[in-house]
Protein backbone atom coordinates (compact mmCIF):
# COMPACT_ATOMS: atom_id res chain seq x y z
CA UNK A 1 0.00 0.00 0.00
CA UNK A 2 1.36 3.34 -0.82
CA UNK A 3 2.42 5.58 1.81
CA UNK A 4 -0.09 8.30 0.94
CA UNK A 5 -2.75 6.13 1.76
CA UNK A 6 -1.48 4.32 5.23
CA UNK A 7 -0.57 7.83 6.26
CA UNK A 8 -4.43 8.95 5.88
CA UNK A 9 -5.55 5.77 7.69
CA UNK A 10 -3.36 5.98 10.24
CA UNK A 11 -4.87 9.91 10.69
CA UNK A 12 -8.16 8.65 10.86
CA UNK A 13 -6.98 5.74 13.31
CA UNK A 14 -5.59 8.67 15.83
CA UNK A 15 -8.49 10.77 15.15
CA UNK A 16 -11.02 7.91 16.62
CA UNK A 17 -8.88 7.61 19.36
CA UNK A 18 -8.83 11.33 20.36
CA UNK A 19 -12.76 10.98 19.38
CA UNK A 20 -13.10 7.81 21.89
CA UNK A 21 -10.77 9.37 24.48
CA UNK A 22 -12.86 13.35 24.79
CA UNK A 23 -16.17 11.29 24.88
CA UNK A 24 -15.02 8.95 27.99
CA UNK A 25 -13.62 11.71 29.56
CA UNK A 26 -16.68 14.05 29.18
CA UNK A 27 -19.16 10.99 29.46
CA UNK A 28 -17.62 8.99 32.62
CA UNK A 29 -17.52 11.99 34.96
CA UNK A 30 -20.88 13.24 33.53
CA UNK A 31 -22.36 9.76 34.41
CA UNK A 32 -20.49 9.67 37.87
CA UNK A 33 -22.21 12.99 38.17
CA UNK A 34 -25.60 11.95 37.62
CA UNK A 35 -25.41 8.59 39.96
CA UNK A 36 -23.76 11.46 42.65
CA UNK A 37 -26.78 13.47 42.12
CA UNK A 38 -29.65 10.76 42.16
CA UNK A 39 -28.26 9.07 45.25
CA UNK A 40 -28.46 12.03 47.09
CA UNK A 41 -31.90 12.75 46.29
CA UNK A 42 -32.91 9.33 47.17
CA UNK A 43 -31.80 9.51 50.56
CA UNK A 44 -33.48 12.91 51.13
CA UNK A 45 -36.40 11.56 49.94
CA UNK A 46 -36.25 9.04 52.51
CA UNK A 47 -35.46 11.56 55.13
CA UNK A 48 -31.96 10.54 55.40
CA UNK A 49 -29.73 14.09 56.05
CA UNK A 50 -26.26 13.94 53.70
CA UNK A 51 -25.23 16.74 54.67
CA UNK A 52 -22.60 14.56 56.40
CA UNK A 53 -21.38 12.03 54.09
CA UNK A 54 -19.27 12.33 50.50
CA UNK A 55 -20.49 11.15 48.13
CA UNK A 56 -17.05 9.38 45.66
CA UNK A 57 -18.17 7.36 42.40
CA UNK A 58 -15.40 5.27 40.23
CA UNK A 59 -17.44 4.54 37.25
CA UNK A 60 -20.22 2.28 39.05
CA UNK A 61 -18.83 1.83 42.59
CA UNK A 62 -19.83 4.39 44.96
CA UNK A 63 -17.85 4.68 48.40
CA UNK A 64 -19.54 6.74 50.84
CA UNK A 65 -17.82 8.26 53.46
CA UNK A 66 -18.28 10.91 56.38
CA UNK A 67 -20.18 10.29 59.81
CA UNK A 68 -23.28 8.49 59.72
CA UNK A 69 -26.62 10.85 59.99
CA UNK A 70 -28.68 10.66 63.80
CA UNK A 71 -30.83 7.81 64.22
CA UNK A 72 -30.03 5.74 60.63
CA UNK A 73 -27.97 2.69 60.62
CA UNK A 74 -25.66 1.54 58.17
CA UNK A 75 -28.18 -0.88 56.84
CA UNK A 76 -30.87 1.82 55.96
CA UNK A 77 -28.18 3.48 54.15
CA UNK A 78 -27.37 0.37 52.03
CA UNK A 79 -31.05 -0.78 51.35
CA UNK A 80 -32.03 2.96 50.32
CA UNK A 81 -28.71 3.26 47.57
CA UNK A 82 -29.28 -0.06 46.55
CA UNK A 83 -32.50 0.71 45.09
CA UNK A 84 -33.26 0.41 41.34
CA UNK A 85 -34.00 3.94 40.63
CA UNK A 86 -29.92 4.51 39.94
CA UNK A 87 -30.20 2.46 36.56
CA UNK A 88 -29.90 4.52 33.82
CA UNK A 89 -30.83 3.30 29.83
CA UNK A 90 -27.95 1.84 27.49
CA UNK A 91 -24.81 1.44 28.36
CA UNK A 92 -25.46 1.96 32.39
CA UNK A 93 -28.56 0.36 32.50
CA UNK A 94 -27.38 -2.30 35.29
CA UNK A 95 -26.84 0.61 37.76
CA UNK A 96 -24.35 0.22 40.97
CA UNK A 97 -22.40 -2.19 40.96
CA UNK A 98 -20.74 -2.28 44.38
CA UNK A 99 -21.33 -0.06 47.25
CA UNK A 100 -18.54 0.54 49.97
CA UNK A 101 -19.09 2.29 53.53
CA UNK A 102 -16.61 3.94 55.47
CA UNK A 103 -18.84 5.88 57.95
CA UNK A 104 -17.68 6.97 61.38
CA UNK A 105 -20.25 6.62 64.23
CA UNK A 106 -18.14 7.87 65.84
CA UNK A 107 -15.89 4.98 65.37
CA UNK A 108 -15.46 3.90 61.92
CA UNK A 109 -17.92 1.18 60.69
CA UNK A 110 -16.19 -0.30 57.03
CA UNK A 111 -19.06 -2.62 55.58
CA UNK A 112 -18.57 -4.05 51.75
CA UNK A 113 -22.17 -5.02 50.29
CA UNK A 114 -22.32 -6.26 46.65
CA UNK A 115 -25.17 -7.51 44.99
CA UNK A 116 -23.99 -10.58 45.08
CA UNK A 117 -23.32 -11.49 48.68
CA UNK A 118 -26.91 -9.98 49.99
CA UNK A 119 -27.94 -12.27 53.38
CA UNK A 120 -30.70 -12.67 55.39
CA UNK A 121 -31.16 -9.33 57.36
CA UNK A 122 -34.02 -7.74 58.79
CA UNK A 123 -34.56 -5.47 61.09
CA UNK A 124 -37.73 -3.79 63.19
CA UNK A 125 -38.71 -0.94 65.05
CA UNK A 126 -41.68 -0.59 66.71
CA UNK A 127 -42.91 2.41 68.23
CA UNK A 128 -46.26 3.57 70.10
CA UNK A 129 -48.38 3.91 66.44
CA UNK A 130 -45.43 2.80 63.86
CA UNK A 131 -43.50 -0.12 62.54
CA UNK A 132 -40.42 0.39 60.24
CA UNK A 133 -39.32 -2.72 58.65
CA UNK A 134 -35.78 -2.56 57.15
CA UNK A 135 -33.12 -5.16 55.84
CA UNK A 136 -32.83 -7.54 53.11
CA UNK A 137 -35.63 -11.11 52.84
CA UNK A 138 -34.54 -13.69 50.62
CA UNK A 139 -38.00 -13.84 48.73
CA UNK A 140 -41.19 -12.06 47.96
CA UNK A 141 -43.22 -14.66 50.08
CA UNK A 142 -40.68 -13.69 53.01
CA UNK A 143 -41.70 -9.95 52.49
CA UNK A 144 -45.49 -10.83 52.20
CA UNK A 145 -45.39 -13.18 55.90
CA UNK A 146 -43.71 -10.40 57.84
CA UNK A 147 -45.95 -7.47 56.29
CA UNK A 148 -49.13 -9.09 56.87
CA UNK A 149 -47.64 -9.70 60.36
CA UNK A 150 -47.42 -6.42 61.04
CA UNK A 151 -50.71 -6.13 59.80
CA UNK A 152 -52.17 -8.45 62.08
CA UNK A 153 -50.30 -6.44 64.83
CA UNK A 154 -53.20 -3.62 65.10
CA UNK A 155 -50.03 -1.08 64.43
CA UNK A 156 -51.44 2.68 62.81
CA UNK A 157 -48.41 3.18 60.25
CA UNK A 158 -46.14 0.31 59.00
CA UNK A 159 -43.10 1.70 56.75
CA UNK A 160 -41.63 -1.22 54.56
CA UNK A 161 -38.23 -0.81 53.52
CA UNK A 162 -37.78 -4.19 53.20
CA UNK A 163 -35.85 -5.80 49.99
CA UNK A 164 -35.26 -8.83 48.23
CA UNK A 165 -31.98 -10.09 47.60
CA UNK A 166 -30.75 -11.56 44.22
CA UNK A 167 -31.29 -14.95 42.99
CA UNK A 168 -29.79 -17.85 44.71
CA UNK A 169 -28.90 -15.99 47.78
CA UNK A 170 -31.35 -17.73 49.78
CA UNK A 171 -30.22 -20.40 52.25
CA UNK A 172 -31.98 -23.08 53.87
CA UNK A 173 -34.26 -22.29 56.76
CA UNK A 174 -34.79 -18.67 56.22
CA UNK A 175 -38.68 -19.48 56.22
CA UNK A 176 -38.64 -20.94 59.29
CA UNK A 177 -36.58 -17.63 60.80
CA UNK A 178 -39.02 -15.33 59.05
CA UNK A 179 -41.94 -17.46 60.80
CA UNK A 180 -40.27 -16.82 64.27
CA UNK A 181 -39.97 -13.31 63.78
CA UNK A 182 -43.40 -12.80 62.16
CA UNK A 183 -45.40 -14.36 64.99
CA UNK A 184 -43.68 -12.18 67.18
CA UNK A 185 -44.57 -9.28 65.12
CA UNK A 186 -48.11 -10.05 65.48
CA UNK A 187 -47.64 -10.30 69.50
CA UNK A 188 -45.72 -6.38 69.68
CA UNK A 189 -49.23 -4.83 68.93
CA UNK A 190 -50.27 -1.65 70.60
CA UNK A 191 -51.86 -3.60 73.11
CA UNK A 192 -49.23 -5.46 74.19
CA UNK A 193 -45.87 -3.26 73.68
CA UNK A 194 -44.58 0.35 74.53
CA UNK A 195 -41.75 -0.32 72.10
CA UNK A 196 -39.85 -2.59 70.90
CA UNK A 197 -36.57 -3.35 68.66
CA UNK A 198 -35.67 -6.68 66.64
CA UNK A 199 -32.95 -7.98 64.61
CA UNK A 200 -32.71 -11.42 62.40
CA UNK A 201 -29.99 -12.14 60.56
CA UNK A 202 -28.73 -15.87 59.44
CA UNK A 203 -28.07 -17.27 63.01
CA UNK A 204 -29.69 -15.20 65.45
CA UNK A 205 -32.79 -13.60 66.17
CA UNK A 206 -32.34 -11.00 69.00
CA UNK A 207 -35.61 -8.28 70.53
CA UNK A 208 -35.16 -5.65 73.23
CA UNK A 209 -39.01 -5.28 74.08
CA UNK A 210 -41.29 -3.34 76.57
CA UNK A 211 -44.06 -4.77 77.18
CA UNK A 212 -47.20 -3.98 79.26
CA UNK A 213 -47.79 -6.22 81.15
CA UNK A 214 -47.21 -9.83 82.85
CA UNK A 215 -49.80 -11.62 79.99
CA UNK A 216 -48.16 -9.81 76.93
CA UNK A 217 -44.69 -10.65 78.26
CA UNK A 218 -45.62 -14.57 78.75
CA UNK A 219 -46.81 -15.04 75.07
CA UNK A 220 -43.58 -13.25 73.56
CA UNK A 221 -41.47 -15.28 76.14
CA UNK A 222 -43.55 -18.27 75.18
CA UNK A 223 -43.03 -17.42 71.31
CA UNK A 224 -39.24 -16.60 71.94
CA UNK A 225 -38.67 -19.80 73.29
CA UNK A 226 -39.81 -21.79 70.62
CA UNK A 227 -37.00 -21.99 67.69
CA UNK A 228 -35.57 -24.23 65.23
CA UNK A 229 -32.04 -26.03 65.06
CA UNK A 230 -28.79 -23.51 64.69
CA UNK A 231 -30.79 -20.69 64.94
CA UNK A 232 -30.07 -18.87 68.38
CA UNK A 233 -33.31 -16.26 69.95
CA UNK A 234 -31.52 -13.76 72.91
CA UNK A 235 -32.74 -10.60 74.21
CA UNK A 236 -34.60 -8.57 76.63
CA UNK A 237 -38.29 -8.02 77.85
CA UNK A 238 -39.06 -5.48 80.48
CA UNK A 239 -42.63 -4.74 81.92
CA UNK A 240 -43.98 -0.78 81.67
CA UNK A 241 -45.98 -0.53 85.17
CA UNK A 242 -47.81 2.71 84.64
CA UNK A 243 -50.75 4.06 83.39
CA UNK A 244 -53.08 1.64 84.79
CA UNK A 245 -54.69 2.21 88.41
CA UNK A 246 -53.41 -0.02 90.85
CA UNK A 247 -55.00 0.05 94.37
CA UNK A 248 -55.89 -1.98 97.71
CA UNK A 249 -58.00 -0.69 100.36
CA UNK A 250 -58.04 -2.64 104.20
CA UNK A 251 -60.70 -2.04 106.98
CA UNK A 252 -59.76 -3.72 110.29
CA UNK A 253 -63.25 -1.98 111.27
CA UNK A 254 -62.13 1.12 112.63
CA UNK A 255 -59.28 2.56 110.33
CA UNK A 256 -58.89 2.13 106.80
CA UNK A 257 -55.88 1.79 104.90
CA UNK A 258 -55.28 2.99 100.70
CA UNK A 259 -51.52 2.07 99.17
CA UNK A 260 -50.85 1.60 96.09
CA UNK A 261 -51.30 3.53 92.38
CA UNK A 262 -53.62 5.78 90.72
CA UNK A 263 -53.14 8.29 87.82
CA UNK A 264 -54.14 11.52 89.12
CA UNK A 265 -54.36 13.70 93.00
CA UNK A 266 -58.08 13.85 91.67
CA UNK A 267 -58.46 10.10 91.79
CA UNK A 268 -56.58 10.62 94.91
CA UNK A 269 -59.25 13.11 96.44
CA UNK A 270 -62.07 10.91 95.50
CA UNK A 271 -60.63 8.11 97.10
CA UNK A 272 -60.11 9.62 100.38
CA UNK A 273 -62.98 11.43 100.47
CA UNK A 274 -65.27 8.41 100.22
CA UNK A 275 -63.05 7.12 103.13
CA UNK A 276 -63.59 9.99 104.90
CA UNK A 277 -67.31 9.85 104.47
CA UNK A 278 -67.32 6.47 105.78
CA UNK A 279 -65.13 6.48 108.66
CA UNK A 280 -63.77 9.62 109.16
CA UNK A 281 -60.63 11.76 107.83
CA UNK A 282 -58.77 10.76 111.01
CA UNK A 283 -59.21 7.23 110.56
CA UNK A 284 -57.63 7.11 107.08
CA UNK A 285 -54.04 6.27 106.21
CA UNK A 286 -53.29 7.65 102.98
CA UNK A 287 -50.40 5.76 100.71
CA UNK A 288 -51.60 6.45 97.71
CA UNK A 289 -48.99 7.48 94.77
CA UNK A 290 -50.02 9.73 92.17
CA UNK A 291 -48.10 8.89 89.08
CA UNK A 292 -49.76 11.61 86.55
CA UNK A 293 -49.56 8.78 84.03
CA UNK A 294 -51.96 9.22 81.01
CA UNK A 295 -54.39 5.59 81.76
CA UNK A 296 -53.44 3.00 79.21
CA UNK A 297 -57.40 1.93 79.84
CA UNK A 298 -59.71 4.25 79.05
CA UNK A 299 -62.50 4.92 81.35
CA UNK A 300 -60.15 5.11 84.37
CA UNK A 301 -61.88 7.74 86.77
CA UNK A 302 -65.71 5.69 86.67
CA UNK A 303 -63.65 2.47 87.79
CA UNK A 304 -62.29 4.76 90.65
CA UNK A 305 -65.07 6.56 91.17
CA UNK A 306 -66.94 2.32 91.48
CA UNK A 307 -64.58 1.74 93.98
CA UNK A 308 -65.08 4.50 95.89
CA UNK A 309 -68.98 4.46 95.95
CA UNK A 310 -68.37 1.10 97.66
CA UNK A 311 -65.70 2.64 100.19
CA UNK A 312 -68.70 4.91 101.66
CA UNK A 313 -70.15 1.60 102.83
CA UNK A 314 -67.35 0.87 104.94
CA UNK A 315 -68.57 2.24 108.22
CA UNK A 316 -66.90 1.08 111.18
CA UNK A 317 -67.06 -1.91 112.31
CA UNK A 318 -66.81 -3.05 108.54
CA UNK A 319 -63.85 -5.70 107.67
CA UNK A 320 -62.34 -6.65 104.95
CA UNK A 321 -60.43 -5.42 101.64
CA UNK A 322 -61.23 -3.50 98.12
CA UNK A 323 -58.81 -4.13 95.17
CA UNK A 324 -58.55 -1.93 92.21
CA UNK A 325 -55.96 -2.74 89.49
CA UNK A 326 -56.89 -1.93 85.80
CA UNK A 327 -60.60 -3.56 84.98
CA UNK A 328 -60.25 -6.19 87.70
CA UNK A 329 -62.11 -5.15 90.49
CA UNK A 330 -62.31 -7.33 93.87
CA UNK A 331 -64.62 -6.75 97.07
CA UNK A 332 -63.54 -8.85 99.98
CA UNK A 333 -65.63 -8.01 103.39
CA UNK A 334 -67.86 -8.57 106.12
CA UNK A 335 -70.42 -6.15 106.88
CA UNK A 336 -73.14 -5.20 109.19
CA UNK A 337 -76.62 -5.28 107.49
CA UNK A 338 -78.23 -7.12 104.48
CA UNK A 339 -79.19 -3.53 103.12
CA UNK A 340 -75.62 -3.24 103.06
CA UNK A 341 -74.53 -6.14 101.59
CA UNK A 342 -77.93 -5.81 99.12
CA UNK A 343 -76.16 -2.36 98.16
CA UNK A 344 -72.97 -3.08 97.66
CA UNK A 345 -74.11 -6.55 95.30
CA UNK A 346 -75.83 -3.35 93.08
CA UNK A 347 -72.56 -1.67 92.50
CA UNK A 348 -70.99 -4.54 91.71
CA UNK A 349 -73.99 -5.62 89.11
CA UNK A 350 -73.68 -1.89 87.84
CA UNK A 351 -69.69 -2.29 87.56
CA UNK A 352 -69.68 -5.18 85.28
CA UNK A 353 -72.33 -3.54 82.82
CA UNK A 354 -69.70 -0.93 82.70
CA UNK A 355 -67.05 -3.38 81.72
CA UNK A 356 -65.43 -4.01 85.03
CA UNK A 357 -63.78 -7.41 86.09
CA UNK A 358 -65.63 -7.90 89.66
CA UNK A 359 -65.43 -10.54 91.75
CA UNK A 360 -67.17 -10.33 95.25
CA UNK A 361 -67.38 -11.99 98.91
CA UNK A 362 -69.50 -10.38 100.73
CA UNK A 363 -70.87 -11.72 104.30
CA UNK A 364 -72.39 -10.40 107.53
CA UNK A 365 -70.87 -9.75 110.48
CA UNK A 366 -73.39 -12.42 112.37
CA UNK A 367 -72.87 -14.92 109.65
CA UNK A 368 -69.65 -17.53 109.87
CA UNK A 369 -67.18 -15.97 107.32
CA UNK A 370 -65.47 -18.75 105.31
CA UNK A 371 -62.34 -20.25 106.53
CA UNK A 372 -58.89 -19.73 105.54
CA UNK A 373 -58.74 -22.43 103.74
CA UNK A 374 -61.95 -21.96 101.16
CA UNK A 375 -60.10 -18.43 100.42
CA UNK A 376 -57.13 -19.13 99.85
CA UNK A 377 -58.50 -22.14 97.06
CA UNK A 378 -60.90 -19.42 95.58
CA UNK A 379 -57.74 -17.29 95.00
CA UNK A 380 -55.74 -20.12 93.96
CA UNK A 381 -58.50 -21.16 91.15
CA UNK A 382 -59.02 -17.72 90.25
CA UNK A 383 -55.36 -18.41 88.47
CA UNK A 384 -56.77 -21.64 87.10
CA UNK A 385 -56.64 -20.34 83.44
CA UNK A 386 -53.07 -18.75 83.70
CA UNK A 387 -51.39 -21.86 85.54
CA UNK A 388 -52.86 -24.41 83.17
CA UNK A 389 -51.84 -21.71 80.10
CA UNK A 390 -48.83 -21.20 81.54
CA UNK A 391 -47.01 -23.44 83.59
CA UNK A 392 -46.68 -26.40 80.63
CA UNK A 393 -43.74 -29.15 80.19
CA UNK A 394 -42.38 -30.52 76.81
CA UNK A 395 -42.54 -34.26 76.69
CA UNK A 396 -39.98 -35.55 79.19
CA UNK A 397 -39.34 -31.96 79.82
CA UNK A 398 -39.46 -30.76 83.85
CA UNK A 399 -37.62 -27.19 83.28
CA UNK A 400 -39.89 -23.98 83.88
CA UNK A 401 -40.23 -21.42 81.23
CA UNK A 402 -40.26 -17.03 81.97
CA UNK A 403 -44.20 -17.28 82.04
CA UNK A 404 -44.55 -20.42 84.03
CA UNK A 405 -42.28 -18.37 86.76
CA UNK A 406 -44.64 -15.15 86.29
CA UNK A 407 -47.55 -17.10 86.88
CA UNK A 408 -45.93 -19.04 89.93
CA UNK A 409 -45.07 -15.77 91.27
CA UNK A 410 -48.82 -14.80 91.49
CA UNK A 411 -49.48 -18.31 93.09
CA UNK A 412 -46.82 -16.97 95.40
CA UNK A 413 -48.37 -13.88 96.34
CA UNK A 414 -51.73 -15.46 97.14
CA UNK A 415 -49.71 -18.28 99.76
CA UNK A 416 -48.25 -15.50 101.47
CA UNK A 417 -52.38 -13.94 102.17
CA UNK A 418 -52.57 -17.05 104.09
CA UNK A 419 -49.08 -18.29 105.86
CA UNK A 420 -50.37 -20.57 107.87
CA UNK A 421 -51.84 -23.38 105.31
CA UNK A 422 -50.54 -25.92 103.27
CA UNK A 423 -50.30 -26.72 99.90
CA UNK A 424 -50.18 -29.40 97.84
CA UNK A 425 -48.63 -29.07 94.65
CA UNK A 426 -49.82 -31.85 92.25
CA UNK A 427 -47.81 -32.84 88.71
CA UNK A 428 -49.28 -34.69 86.31
CA UNK A 429 -48.46 -36.41 82.78
CA UNK A 430 -49.89 -37.66 79.28
CA UNK A 431 -50.19 -40.92 78.77
CA UNK A 432 -46.71 -41.32 76.58
CA UNK A 433 -44.19 -43.46 77.87
CA UNK A 434 -44.51 -46.03 80.39
CA UNK A 435 -46.64 -45.67 83.63
CA UNK A 436 -43.52 -45.71 85.82
CA UNK A 437 -41.32 -43.04 84.17
CA UNK A 438 -44.98 -40.58 84.09
CA UNK A 439 -45.14 -40.83 87.48
CA UNK A 440 -41.48 -39.80 88.17
CA UNK A 441 -41.55 -37.33 85.89
CA UNK A 442 -44.84 -35.40 87.02
CA UNK A 443 -43.12 -35.61 90.69
CA UNK A 444 -40.16 -33.85 89.32
CA UNK A 445 -42.17 -31.64 87.76
CA UNK A 446 -44.36 -30.79 90.97
CA UNK A 447 -40.97 -30.88 92.88
CA UNK A 448 -39.86 -28.29 90.36
CA UNK A 449 -42.81 -25.83 91.09
CA UNK A 450 -42.32 -26.33 94.74
CA UNK A 451 -38.66 -25.27 94.66
CA UNK A 452 -39.45 -21.62 92.40
CA UNK A 453 -42.29 -21.07 95.18
CA UNK A 454 -39.58 -21.54 98.50
CA UNK A 455 -37.13 -19.22 96.29
CA UNK A 456 -39.91 -16.70 96.17
CA UNK A 457 -39.61 -16.90 100.20
CA UNK A 458 -42.66 -19.54 100.78
CA UNK A 459 -41.85 -21.67 103.68
CA UNK A 460 -41.19 -25.14 102.34
CA UNK A 461 -43.12 -26.63 105.37
CA UNK A 462 -46.10 -25.51 103.77
CA UNK A 463 -45.38 -26.68 100.05
CA UNK A 464 -46.23 -31.01 99.55
CA UNK A 465 -45.02 -32.10 96.08
CA UNK A 466 -46.95 -35.35 94.57
CA UNK A 467 -46.54 -37.11 91.36
CA UNK A 468 -49.86 -38.87 89.69
CA UNK A 469 -47.91 -39.48 86.39
CA UNK A 470 -51.08 -39.61 83.70
CA UNK A 471 -53.84 -41.39 86.23
CA UNK A 472 -55.42 -37.86 86.12
CA UNK A 473 -55.99 -36.34 82.62
CA UNK A 474 -58.49 -33.58 82.14
CA UNK A 475 -58.38 -34.13 78.66
CA UNK A 476 -58.30 -36.54 75.91
CA UNK A 477 -54.49 -37.92 75.16
CA UNK A 478 -55.77 -38.57 71.45
CA UNK A 479 -54.38 -35.24 69.99
CA UNK A 480 -51.45 -33.06 70.71
CA UNK A 481 -53.51 -30.50 71.83
CA UNK A 482 -55.13 -32.38 74.72
CA UNK A 483 -51.32 -34.06 75.80
CA UNK A 484 -50.32 -30.47 76.35
CA UNK A 485 -53.08 -29.94 78.76
CA UNK A 486 -52.29 -32.96 80.62
CA UNK A 487 -48.62 -31.99 80.95
CA UNK A 488 -49.44 -29.86 84.24
CA UNK A 489 -49.26 -28.98 87.66
CA UNK A 490 -52.61 -27.62 89.55
CA UNK A 491 -52.79 -26.48 93.54
CA UNK A 492 -55.06 -28.11 96.82
CA UNK A 493 -55.49 -26.12 99.73
CA UNK A 494 -55.27 -29.30 102.30
CA UNK A 495 -54.86 -27.76 105.47
CA UNK A 496 -53.34 -25.91 108.55
CA UNK A 497 -49.62 -26.45 109.37
CA UNK A 498 -49.67 -28.21 113.06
Amino acid sequence: MPWPERKSILAVAVALCVIVAVTLAWAVPHFENTLDRLSKERLEQAGIDTSSLNFRWNYRDLTLTGVLPPNVTVERLATVLRQKEYALPGLFANGMRKLRLQLHQPDPVVVELAKSDQQLRVTVRIGPSEMILDGVVQTDQQRNRLVEAALRSGIERINDNLEIAVANSAKVGGDTKIETLADMLILSGPGNVASAQLSLDENNLHYRIIAHDNEAAAAIETTAAIAVVDFRVTGELNLIKNGVVDVIARSDGSRLLLQGSVLSEEQQRRLAFAVGEAVGSENLIDRLEVTDLSARISGADERVDSMATILTQFAPGVKGEVSLNGTNLNVNAAVGTEEVRSYLQEIAAVARKDGLNVEENLTLLHEKPLSDSVLLQSELDSLADAIHANIVFGSGNTNLTRAAKITLDKVAEKMKMYPSLQVEVEGHTDNVGRALVNERVSQRRASAVRDYLISQLIDSERLVAVGYGDRQPVESNDTAAGRQRNRRVHFNVVGRLK
